[in-house]
């Protein structure tokens, strides 16, 4: 199952057309189905993939990741796998902004031989056959482009430091 909660989007390349915010689609695929799924949202090139988070996937080897350009960070992006986590398999992996550690900034060319054993993120894998989630902008906010970020301090909103000029408040 896939649940998109932005629009537009794409599967395997091709656009897909636009779901209303808050709403759900589901895509079957065939067991050795290989590509990306990626929203074109604030993407400065329409649907043509260039600009985007996505999320890959690698039939082969039952694994998935994010790729996020690191030019453009158009939405953030989440693969939730249907199966429970169990030794670094199967793992829900975020990217929420550009500076998440656990995705891509480029395509991966090459990839381990499979395994029963977890890879090294930002690779990840799930045993073959299970479905997925994947959620556009899952903080339910676009990303700021401005190259700032806000930091809370122990995740308060009401606070807010400035490490410009050394102040907490």
């Amino acid at each position: 199952m896939v649940s998109l909660l932005l629009s537009p989007f794409s599967f395997s390349g091709e656009s897909q057309g636009s779901i209303a915010s808050g709403a759900t689609v589901t895509k079957s695929v065939p067991d050795d189905w290989s590509g990306f799924i990626y929203s074109n949202v604030n993407a400065p090139e329409g649907n043509t993939g260039a600009g985007t988070t996505k999320a890959g996937f690698v039939a082969e080897a039952a694994y998935y990741f994010i790729v996020k350009d690191s030019s453009n960070f158009n939405t953030g992006i989440s693969v939730v796998p249907s199966g429970s986590s169990s030794n670094g398999m199967c793992k829900r992996v975020t990217c929420n902004s550009r500076f998440c550690a656990n995705s891509y900034t480029e395509q991966p060319s090459q990839f381990p031989a499979p395994s029963n054993n977890a890879p090294e993120p930002p690779l990840f894998a799930c045993p073959s056959g299970e479905s997925f989630d994947f959620r556009f902008c899952p903080n339910a906010a676009f990303p700021r482009n401005d190259g700032t970020v806000n930091i809370h301090p122990n995740g308060n909103t009401r606070k807010c430091l400035d490490a410009r000029g050394g102040v907490a408040s």
